[in-house]
């Protein structure tokens, strides 16, 4: 067990052995308060007390040497005093003496030995006078139930210590208290109720003038965030750890400190100031034969090494602690060694390696067991092993056959359900496909009954104005005006029906019925064509229409090219003020022949142009999308059908549209 007066700092190993740490190591080797070696006591004794303290010294002076074979055999002389003094023993001597042979196999690593004696002096405790030892022998109790992972056993006995002082609160056993209270808390992942006693802790320390005591507390808090994955925060409480213990000449605290701090320097990735405090650390603790602090310090230059990628390096400093297992009690950190490799190997897949770890790590902890329970143990098990396997061969004849016969049935059930599987895929890819045709044909519906409603709006307008023309015109009894406006009605009833017939032409090539038929075609009777249908509505609104074409023969299908001009002829004059001008120019320009129609409106909406220019190649959608741009979609897919295209923009005024129109010698060569 741990010195009375030394502190409960865990150690910094590396993440994985962090919580076990928190129980289980600290400066040379005194993690937890209140396990103090007996010899310091000051009860008087009578003569077989005197031998007594005398052993005692002794097992303290090889434990502090590291020869743990000569203390094991101390521990038998110790045993064997206390039976020859037995008659001469008081309660409290009796207990004292039980507490000090536990504290001894809780140095060697035996917690059940430890356990045991200590249950014994318990057990003695009603007759026990001093009250100070009873707190410190179920304070030790509970540090051996905390290391035992028994955490709720361990926080009764603490706080069962601590209420048997009362009122009394303020005084030093409660520094060792509130600091193990703490700990426990740590170790059973409780946190915040760590951090609360640890807080206390440093709080009576302040109030006892105990600056001493600051390091133990900013270490064990610092120790807490680190594990909670708060790293900045640890290293802030390490570092005012740090400056405390060399304040105070605690050297050995302080190079524990310095393996706290490296593994958050690792977790942070600054390794180079990990590896100055890690290497300085090493030889500190060599110069000065700390082992337990040595190999704490390897097993984080492994962490180390392992964070630069030096594998080499890392098992190097392994095996430099390794090779101090001989001088000190360090079965805990040999198999804190082995633990950390075995994780290491079978996080990297190199299980061969990590069952070699393994194995020695098994021999190391079956040498803590007594020679005659092992053997034992391995008798057993090799005749149970036998055992086994003669059953084993027994069955596994009668099981081949049974396993064939299950995979045949497995088989044959597998082809089944990925038969039917396949049955289902396909008859889901039919209707899926037989899903698309139909909503493409409802898209080609909606499709036909937009462009007609757009293309026949302007000339039903024109229509209607017609008719009230038509009425003035009778009343006024005007002859010569009934004659012209029934020349421009049947005029306007010709391109409309001429119009229906181009856009039902065009339904059924967008439903794939016929496809793209380009002929030559002269180009201003194209573009007159597409004049004449809004002449009615350009009157109607007092527009000039300005035409400038120069001649010249394009390479198109018909009604998809007549529809471009009609859509965009129909947008100038739909948005041109009344009394405006809509203008016409057209020429060549390289290999195509470029139709530039402006108007005096508004202009284009800069989002619609910037809509059209990213879907204009699309389908157009039925469903009220002529509001934003449908004529001009419309007039972009059938321009790109006949490999021209259209350009949307603002002129000067108003809108300007260029439509792009093959010549018929680029067309001759591309074909």
């Amino acid at each position: 067990m741990k010195q009375a007066k030394e502190r409960a700092l865990p150690g910094s190993l590396g993440l994985g052995v962090l919580i076990v740490l928190l129980v289980t190591g600290c400066f040379s080797g005194a993690n937890k308060r209140g396990l103090g070696a007996s010899a310091d006591t000051t009860l008087e004794y009578g003569a077989s007390m005197a031998l007594l303290r005398e052993e005692i010294q002794t097992l303290d002076s090889l434990y502090e040497a590291g020869s743990m074979v000569s203390m094991e055999n101390g521990i038998q002389r110790l045993l064997q005093r206390e039976q020859e003094g037995a008659g001469g023993l008081g309660a409290d001597e009796h207990v004292w003496l039980y507490e000090s042979i536990g504290e001894f196999h809780y140095r060697l690593g035996n917690l059940t030995e430890a356990q045991h004696y200590n249950a014994v002096a318990i057990s003695r405790l009603d007759s026990v006078k001093d009250s100070d030892l009873k707190i410190k022998v179920w304070n030790n109790r509970a540090l051996i139930e905390s290391d035992l992972g028994n955490y709720e056993t361990a926080l009764e006995y603490l706080f069962e210590s601590m209420y048997s002082y009362g009122s009394d609160t303020v005084n030093h056993a409660f520094i060792d208290l509130y600091n193990n209270i703490g700990t426990v808390y740590g170790a059973s992942g409780e946190y915040e109720l760590a951090i609360h006693y640890f807080d206390k802790h440093f709080k009576l320390a302040n109030t006892l003038g105990l600056e001493e005591e600051f390091g133990y507390y900013h270490g064990n808090v610092g120790h807490v965030y680190y594990i909670m994955g708060q790293i900045e925060r640890s290293v802030s409480h390490l570092k005012e750890s740090k400056a405390t213990f060399a304040k105070h000449g605690q050297f050995k605290e302080e190079l524990h400190i310095n393996t706290l701090l490296a593994s958050n320097y690792i977790a942070l990735g600054s390794l180079d100031d990990a590896g100055r405090l890690l290497q300085g650390n090493l030889e500190t603790a060599e110069s000065r034969q700390l082992w337990e602090i040595y190999m704490e310090t390897a097993i984080s230059l492994f962490e180390f090494y392992i964070a630069k990628g030096d594998e080499p390096a890392a098992f190097a400093a392994m095996r430099r602690g390794l090779a101090k297992v001989h001088v000190t009690n360090t079965t805990r950190l040999q198999l804190k060694m082995y633990d950390r490799m075995v994780d290491y190997y079978r996080d990297v897949g190199d299980f061969a390696n990590a069952f070699a770890c393994l194995r020695r790590r098994i021999n190391v902890q079956d040498s803590l067991l007594e020679v005659s329970q092992t053997e034992l143990m391995r008798e057993f098990s090799v005749k149970y092993e036998a055992d086994r396997k003669s059953d084993q061969i027994a069955r596994l004849n009668t099981m081949n056959a049974a396993e064939r016969r299950a995979k045949a049935a497995y088989f044959i059930g597998l082809m089944c359900v990925i038969g039917v599987l396949l049955v289902i895929f396909f008859l889901l890819r039919r209707i899926s496909m037989q899903k698309r045709t139909l909503e493409e044909a409802n898209r080609t519906k909606d499709r036909l009954f937009s462009i007609i409603a757009h293309d026949l709006r302007s000339p039903m307008i024109a229509l209607r104005g017609m008719g009230d023309l038509l009425n003035h015109y009778i009343d006024k009894e005007n002859e010569q005006k009934l004659s012209e406006l029934g020349e421009k009605t049947q005029k306007t009833l010709t391109h409309i029906n001429h119009l229906l017939d181009n856009l039902l032409n065009w339904a059924v090539a967008n439903s794939d019925w016929i496809g793209y038929r380009p002929v030559e075609q002269e180009v201003r009777s194209l573009v007159e064509e597409a004049l004449s249908v809004h002449r009615a509505g350009a009157d109607a609104k007092s527009l000039r229409l300005e035409t400038k074409l120069s001649p010249a023969h394009v390479f198109v299908d018909l009604n998809m090219a007549a529809s471009v001009l009609r859509n965009v002829v129909s947008n100038a004059v739909k948005y041109s003020p009344d009394g405006g001008k809509v203008t016409v120019v057209g020429s060549c320009v390289d290999d195509f022949y470029v139709v530039r129609i402006g108007d005096e409106g508004p202009g284009i909406p800069e989002e619609i142009i910037q809509r059209l220019q990213q879907h204009g190649r699309t389908s157009v959608a039925g469903g009220g999308n002529e509001g934003v741009g449908l004529g001009l979609q419309l007039a972009m897919q059938f321009a790109a059908a006949n490999r021209g295209k259209v350009v949307v923009g603002n002129g000067k005024k108003g809108a300007l549209v260029e439509i792009w129109l093959p010549l018929k010698q680029l067309t001759a060569l591309t074909r």
